[in-house]
């Protein structure tokens, strides 16, 4: 234990004087030099997520023995309609199998790598998340040439696609790893707009690629625009080596082999365990649960809703590609809006505090949710939007407050719990969401979006209690 507490008072060490000397350089590439990659990364990640359902669906139209012109025109009249039903649930079992891959073997990495960052630093884990990505998209690309231009391939050939990126940490480690180094550089009055504006770049590549996508498709094909994803995704991986400096000193004599066996370390387990579950004052164990709890169910219902909410619209509004790219480009920015809105001008000029943002963030959602589940026109999925405007901020500021209120060296190992969390999350969401979508496919399709608003619901009254708790602590940190 004692050999515990010493490494870690040694990274906290290594941590403040890396920070100081580059507070003194004022070094604006060592500060803000991962956002450029990590946004080519994500446009690259959301360009092929924007048509691959579109995809996911010809495929197994043809599969299921229709003709091409079926197959590229579903849902356009009242036979392909009837066709696209057929097709929906096939699909809706895939997503909910890609979400299962991608939940059980990141959530082991994320989890084991989180002490391991502490101490062998945050690069390596960045460059493994980059290849896993790169790998998937090269993959998705190749797979989508050979059924467009040689032979009609099964769809689940996208699920194996996703074995590099599953297998290299997947999205639960390149999140922590991110978030691990935006708070290594970062202190408790920036921290929550620096993550913040890490949430702005994932929906601002978001917006640019969901809004380009439906042209690109229509002016070329769907290999075209994977060949595009795959590109952005090199540039960020060779960016990423070139300028991405590491943000905390580490050992420069262990060789790579000793590294390696370190992830599998039994005293990393020891730690990990030790950190989460060991007695805290001022009640600062039950707000680190608590925060945990709030983040991976919002992070749940983002797993559900991605499973089905392409499907939703076109079962609904019968929405193309184009509809629902149009759609969630601008509901995307409406949230981004809001939260820069939540961020700036909140935060900063009404000094407004991280819990009140994420208690009108949980609220925002619920709302959002309920109008999109008893919606029956297509203007009033936009009016959903507008009312959740805020409810992108819930993610960045619980997590902020969690970072606050905990030692600076035990961020990784919560961190990695935490995303080791939310990746297994999908193992529940994927397949609650995809049934109860099924069942009432026909009947209220919207249904879905009560489970959202429900864990909303139970997130806001979690956050009441954090509250108080919070509110005890700080009122004691005073009297010390």
């Amino acid at each position: 234990m004692n050999e515990i507490k010493g490494e870690s008072s040694s990274v906290r060490q290594n941590i403040l004087t890396r920070k100081v000397e580059n507070n003194r350089a004022s070094n604006v590439r060592y500060l803000y030099g991962l956002e450029p990659g990590l946004f080519s990364l994500y446009f690259a990640f959301n360009l092929t997520n924007a048509i691959l359902q579109n995809q996911l669906l010809k495929q197994t139209c043809l599969q299921l023995g229709y003709n091409l012109t079926i197959c590229s025109n579903l849902n356009t009249d009242e036979l392909t309609k009837a066709v696209e039903e057929e097709v929906q649930p096939y699909v809706a079992n895939i997503n909910s199998s890609i979400l299962l891959l991608n939940s059980i073997s990141p959530a082991l990495f994320s989890l084991l790598l989180g002490s391991w960052m502490d101490k062998f630093g945050r690069k390596k884990i960045l460059m493994m998340s980059f290849t896993g990505y790169t790998s998937t998209l090269t993959l998705i690309a190749i797979f989508s040439f050979i059924s467009d231009h040689v032979t009609p391939l099964s769809p689940w050939c996208y699920f194996f696609a996703e074995f590099p990126m599953c297998f290299l940490g997947g999205w639960p480690t390149l999140d922590i790893a991110v978030c691990c180094y935006v708070t290594d550089l970062s202190d408790e009055k920036n921290r929550s707009f620096r993550l913040g504006f890490i949430t702005f770049l994932n929906f601002l590549s978001n917006v640019s690629a969901y809004s380009s996508s439906s042209f690109i498709l229509e002016a070329t094909n769907a290999t075209f625009v994977f060949a595009i994803s795959f590109s952005c995704a090199v540039i960020a991986f060779i960016y990423t080596i070139i300028f991405v400096d590491e943000s905390i000193q580490v050992p420069q004599n262990v060789k790579a082999i000793e590294q390696i066996k370190e992830v599998f370390s039994y005293a990393r387990i020891q730690e990990i365990y030790f950190t989460i579950t060991k007695k805290r004052t001022n009640k600062e164990r039950r707000m680190m649960w608590s925060l945990m709890v709030i983040v991976v169910l919002v992070v749940f219902t983002m797993h559900g809703n991605g499973t089905v909410n392409y499907l939703f619209v076109r079962e609904k509004f019968g929405w193309a590609l184009r509809e629902w790219t149009v759609f969630d480009s601008t509901n995307t920015v409406i949230t981004v809006i809001g939260l820069l809105i939540g961020l700036t001008v909140l935060k900063k000029y009404f000094q407004i505090s991280d819990m009140s943002l994420g208690v009108l963030a949980l609220i925002s959602s619920i709302i959002d949710a309920i109008f999109k589940a008893f919606a029956t026109k297509s203007y009033q999925l936009y009016l959903s939007s507008v009312f959740g405007l805020f409810r992108l901020l819930s993610t960045p500021v619980f997590r902020s407050i969690m970072s606050n209120i905990l030692p600076h060296a035990e961020i990784g190992k919560i961190f990695s719990v935490t995303t080791s969390f939310e990746a297994l999350s999908g193992l529940g969401a994927g397949p609650l969401y995809s049934s109860i979508y099924k069942k009432t496919l026909t009947t209220f399709p919207g249904a879905f979006h009560l489970i959202t608003a429900s864990v909303f619901a139970f997130n806001l009254l979690l956050s009441f209690f954090v509250y108080r708790w919070k509110k005890s602590r700080d009122i004691s940190m005073l009297q010390l």
